[in-house]
């Protein structure tokens, strides 16, 4: 043997115990790798049927649709479905027993073996025609409804907002980056702020007094404020005016029997059928004619000549004694008229009530 050939011969040994060593730290790594993926599919091989219970049941609606697909493609990277054929029949089973109604008959399941697939059928077949735009442009008009709670309108901004997310992905090309890019730094911002301004008062300004800076605080302040008792408390008395309270009160105001009231006006109220106590001391100045107060149901007695000619010189001097004008005149000075005589020569007068 060569004494020149002595270096390529170590170059030669060394380069083999080198592949054996590579080869066998490549074995040692797949098998490594293999183990993962059987440990991968053990532990995923039983679906927890709890994992579906976030998964809202899907009746056809359109406003259903995307949180219904949202909470499917989170599980269905969660179990990966896409990678292990033996999770995907598990899965749409799972998915066949969320859908309700016409759905499960108008989709059929047996007709798709993917879950993007199915994904896709129920887009085209349930999804809302309106691109993103219309969308936002009707965000920017939501308010809170007459029979609408605080919580119902902050349910229904959010689903309004599902769909707008939707579209963005679809619009996208499901590319997440944009959609998360686009959401951070507008659509959150805008989604808080119309409902700040949708909400009625006081719930309105309570909001902007506590200037929450994202949706998550915004609810939580509503959910620990807007009780439901206070709500329909604020909801009764805002659309009732003063005058409408003073009416309602004076409808139901009744008069007892014994209370004197300044004016006798008469009402629209319920008559008081209640037995009232005819023995009243009140003084009636109405002159009734032919009325008659004599218990005895007699009629007056004819008064005498001499009491009424008392009575007419009892109230001459009453009223001179009270004239301030004649001064210097004194009741001696005055020679009172005598009554006795012209009453006398007048007896054949019909003087019988006053």
């Amino acid at each position: 043997m060569n004494v020149d050939d002595q270096p390529e011969r170590d170059l030669i040994e060394e380069y083999q115990e080198t592949t054996a060593l590579v080869r066998k730290n490549n074995n040692l790594i797949k098998e490594l790798i293999e183990r993962y993926e059987k440990m991968s599919v053990l532990k995923r091989e039983k679906f927890n049927n709890k994992d579906f219970e976030v998964v809202p049941p899907f009746e056809g609606k359109v406003e259903q649709l995307p949180r219904f697909l949202r909470a499917l493609d989170y599980l269905a990277a969660e179990y990966e479905v896409t990678r292990y054929t033996n999770h995907l029949v598990p899965f749409l089973l799972h998915v066949e027993a969320k859908l309700k109604g016409a759905v499960a008959h108008q989709i059929g399941l047996g007709n798709y073996q993917t879950w993007d697939a199915l994904r896709e059928k129920l887009i085209l077949a349930y999804d809302d025609k309106r691109d993103s735009a219309t969308l936002a442009e009707e965000l920017g008009v939501m308010s809170q409804k007459p029979n609408e709670t605080p919580m119902q309108f902050y349910e229904r901004i959010i689903l309004h907002y599902d769909q707008m997310l939707a579209k963005l992905l679809l619009e996208c090309n499901s590319n997440k980056d944009i959609v998360k890019g686009v959401t951070e730094n507008y659509l959150d911002k805008r989604v808080l702020r119309r409902l700040m301004n949708g909400l009625k008062e006081p719930n309105k300004q309570f909001l902007k007094t506590r200037n929450p800076t994202t949706l998550e605080e915004a609810h939580s302040l509503l959910a620990t404020f807007a009780q439901p008792d206070l709500v329909e408390i604020r909801t009764r008395g805002s659309g009732q005016s003063w005058q409408n309270k003073n009416n309602l009160n004076s409808q139901n105001k009744t008069v007892s029997n014994n209370q004197k009231t300044p004016f006798a006006t008469k009402t629209s109220s319920p008559q008081n059928t209640q037995q009232r106590n005819l023995n009243q001391n009140w003084r009636n100045n109405n002159f009734k004619q032919n009325s008659n107060f004599n218990p005895n149901n007699k009629g007056p007695e004819p008064m005498s000549v001499q009491t009424r000619v008392n009575q007419l010189e009892s109230v001459e001097q009453e009223e001179f004694e009270s004239q301030d004008d004649f001064e210097g005149i004194t009741s001696e000075d005055y020679e009172p008229v005598n009554f006795r005589d012209e009453a006398s020569d007048s007896e054949t007068l019909n003087m019988q009530t006053v």
